[in-house]
């Protein structure tokens, strides 16, 4: 009997589509995917979060989500529970108050003036507030902070990369694709085929043919070393 993880791995395949596709889809961490195919459990979050993901992936590979959530319910002894367990209401209630649950003339007047006790309280504290309520004084800008802030700035706009790969004109290689973790791309690029991938951290690449092939982060192209194992990332390694 086939796991979950095979499962969805054949459900992926039939589909024609990798798991970095599924998680750019489904919006699932790519480490949640690959926990998932490979039934590594301890790994995920708790049993509701990971039926969603069930759901999720079957719904993008276009698969029936019953058989999945039954094969992990199995495995893992967790099953959603269809009962809500609230009592019933009795409507009749009302119908059988005696004297013992009116309210006294009294006791309505001491809630009354507790209630606009506490209101003019309140209104006194405000008041209070308000009065002792300043503008504080503006910071001031230093050529430090300045600089600090470009900074963060600078840092914020690596956080991620764009980079594209392609063959030359007339060339081909087989290349395999590695991004943030994930499995991408397995295959030969010939022609005008390429591949593009956008707000990424990470990217690892073996080429089987370097001297065919032209990689760009950016925009700018990136000398691929002889071995064919080229690393990029937003920030230096």
């Amino acid at each position: 009997m086939q796991t979950l993880g095979e499962m969805l791995v054949e459900a992926r395949k039939a589909a024609g589509v990798s798991a970095f596709d599924v998680s750019q889809a489904t919006r699932i961490m790519p480490a949640a995917i690959a926990a998932l195919e490979a039934d590594d459990y301890a790994a995920l979050p708790a049993p509701g979060y990971v039926r969603g993901y069930i759901l999720s992936y079957c719904k993008y590979v276009g698969a029936t989500p019953d058989e999945f959530l039954a094969t992990y319910e199995k495995r893992t002894g967790y099953k959603r529970s269809e009962s809500t367990g609230r009592t019933p209401i009795d409507t009749h209630a009302d119908k059988y108050r005696g004297p013992e649950h009116e309210i006294s003339p009294r006791v309505v007047v001491a809630i009354v003036l507790v209630i606009v006790v506490i209101g003019a309280v309140v209104w006194w504290g405000s008041g209070l507030l308000k009065k002792r309520d300043t503008i504080p004084p503006l910071p001031q800008t230093t050529e430090g902070s300045t600089q600090a802030t470009a900074s963060a700035q600078v840092q914020t706009n690596t956080a991620t990369f764009d980079f594209t790969i392609k063959p030359k004109e007339g060339k081909a290689s087989r290349v395999k694709i590695v991004v943030d973790g994930v499995e991408a791309f397995d295959a030969v690029l010939t022609g005008d085929q390429k591949e593009s991938y956008k707000d990424i951290s990470r990217a690892e690449l073996t080429i089987k043919k370097p001297k065919n092939v032209t990689v760009t982060q950016n925009g700018t192209n990136i000398p691929v070393p002889t071995d064919g194992k080229l690393t990029l990332s937003a920030t230096a390694d």
